[in-house]
């Protein structure tokens, strides 16, 4: 019996796709949209992207990060274009959101602290599009866009289009966070 709800609660804290917060259970939903997938163009692709999404906290002016205060990675394909996030509360007014596509072995706990430590540099370099430089902090995995989201207006949808090129393919990802009624 116990081994019976050890991997009933095994397969619920471990799900397909890898997800953690520390909001309340109540709120927004945030719904990601791959219009256009990354990892779809050569016949060498693997037609599906892994993707990370990591959301800090901002605080006053100063752009240091603590720790996420929600991860998320899954996989969308040709097959599945659409990821959606339930009963995410926002309890402050401004935040960091990052849309990562993993394409080698670094974790989550590999990724989050060069974010937080070169968050400056990270976010200059992706602005200024020198994403060959980008490597430096993210390895083969590739940073597709990141945002402020501000949550003033908590009943007004928030929607972020994440779209360009890297190397020779498109990619092309709109985020909606909107409000649970």
């Amino acid at each position: 019996m116990k081994i019976k709800a050890f991997f009933y609660l095994y397969l619920f804290l471990f799900p397909n796709s890898y997800c953690y917060s520390q909001f309340d259970s109540t709120g927004f939903t945030l719904e990601i949209a791959a219009k256009d997938l990354s990892e779809d163009v050569s016949v060498m692709s693997s037609k599906n992207d892994e993707l990370l999404i990591l959301i800090y906290e901002l605080s006053g002016e100063d752009s240091i990060l603590n720790a996420p205060v929600f991860v998320s990675q899954f996989i969308l394909d040709t097959s599945d274009r659409v990821e959606k996030i339930d009963k995410l509360s926002f309890t402050k007014n401004r935040y960091q959101i990052f849309l990562i596509e993993l394409d080698d072995d670094r974790t989550v706990e590999q990724i989050d602290p060069v974010i937080r430590i070169y968050n400056n540099e990270i976010l200059r370099l992706f602005k200024d599009k020198k994403y060959n430089l980008l490597q430096t902090y993210f390895g083969n995995n590739d940073l597709l866009g990141y945002a402020e989201l501000n949550f003033h207006e908590k009943d007004k949808p928030i929607e972020i289009e994440c779209k360009g090129r890297l190397n020779l393919d498109s990619y092309y990802y709109t985020m909606k966070f909107y409000k649970n009624f």
